[in-house]
């Protein structure tokens, strides 16, 4: 009987940890406020392509406001916020209480070990049900798995194990049994010396340039494919085409290294010139296709009331909200339907999202036939 209940207890255990498993997406805002709005662009693009995905892995976002300016990291934290939709978003900064209280998606807070929490940012911790985590780097939890976007970072930072890295790159510090972020990336000699650095470490970079969706995708089956078996030794993202638009076109490939070192998968990256989508489309076009997409767009049409996935969660997706007039029309709507449906919502751009499905009760509300 006792080794039945052993035994329980341990199922029990080993259910709880696998489930506990998720993708983090680990974004780290820029110091350069002019920097700022390409990022977000960025992370919604990204989100919208991760959300289309056949069973996406779970997707927690970890905030990171890289500075000591509270104002700005609010500003910062806020507009990231408005482009997350309904995915669970973590800290990972011990932060002013006033910034944690901006959205009610916030899940956890995660700190350095050496970091003391005050009295206060506990009694919110507590009072608000958040999950608090600590390691001795003050990055993820070494059982996940994550990603790393980033934009414009430090100009150089110190690897506490391999000396500091090349001018113009960023690394987080290794865990065990896991990998370390890059950004930054610029140019192939950089990639050379920091994989050179980090030699033996396990290493995976996701780089905004061409064919990121590539990338992306390549990655995202690699490291589903790698849960439960050896971890994968090393993934490398060689880019070719710069981290933003490249007027060159560029390209890019993605080297898969197997855990064991004898398999060498190649996946190449598209080019990206005009009409090849992406960060190569001509200009306008892009607009016009989410426009499209969203069941609005333009001047025409008329207002688009869908249900849509969002990390697994289902949102009501109200389009384009120009139709719902100026003068903060839109502000009023969203604040009018939280109300009666009795749930969060926000405004991404030119649509409002409102949590859960109540695409009838939308249209009634907004008397659309």
């Amino acid at each position: 009987m006792m080794r039945f209940f052993t035994l329980l207890a341990l199922l029990l255990l080993l259910i709880q940890t696998v489930s506990s498993l998720k993708t983090l997406l680990v974004l780290t805002p820029p110091y350069n406020p002019t920097t700022f709005p390409p990022n977000v662009s960025r992370l919604k693009s990204f989100l919208s392509y991760y959300d289309s995905l056949p069973s996406p892995p779970p997707l927690r976002i970890c905030l990171r406001p890289e500075t000591s300016d509270p104002t700005l990291s609010k500003t910062y934290i806020s507009q990231y916020l408005s482009v997350c939709s309904s995915h669970d978003v973590i800290l990972n900064s011990p932060v002013l209480l006033d910034l944690l209280e901006i959205d009610s998606r916030f899940t956890g807070i995660h700190l350095k070990e050496t970091y003391v929490p005050s009295p206060s940012l506990l009694k919110y911790i507590d009072e608000n049900n958040l999950n608090l985590s600590q390691s001795s780097h003050g990055s993820l939890p070494s059982t996940s798995t994550h990603f790393t976007l980033m934009g414009t970072m430090y100009p150089t930072l110190s690897h506490p194990e391999k000396g500091s890295t090349p001018e113009g790159l960023s690394i987080l510090p290794p865990k065990p049994n896991n990998v370390i972020g890059i950004g930054g990336i610029k140019t192939q000699s950089q990639v050379k010396a920091v994989l050179e650095k980090c030699e033996g470490v396990g290493v995976m970079g996701v780089v905004f340039g061409e064919g990121w969706k590539e990338n992306v995708d390549d990655l995202l089956k690699r490291f589903t494919a790698s849960r439960g078996r050896e971890r994968p030794k090393k993934i490398k993202i060689d880019i070719t085409g710069g981290i933003a638009r490249s007027s060159e076109g560029g390209g890019g490939k993605v080297v898969w290294d197997g855990a064991g070192g004898g398999r060498d998968m190649r996946k190449e990256a598209g080019g990206g010139g005009k009409g090849k989508g992406g960060w190569g489309e001509a200009k306008g076009a892009k607009k016009e296709r989410i426009a499209k997409q969203r069941g609005g767009g333009g001047g025409g049409g008329v207002l688009s009331v869908k249900a849509a996935k969002r990390g697994g969660k289902t949102v009501t997706i109200i389009s384009p909200v120009s139709k719902l007039g100026g003068g903060g029309k839109a502000a009023e709507t969203l604040k009018m339907l939280k109300t009666k449906l009795a749930t969060g919502g926000t405004q991404v751009d030119d649509c409002l999202e409102v949590q859960g499905d109540h695409v009838e009760k939308v249209k009634k509300l907004l008397s659309i036939t």
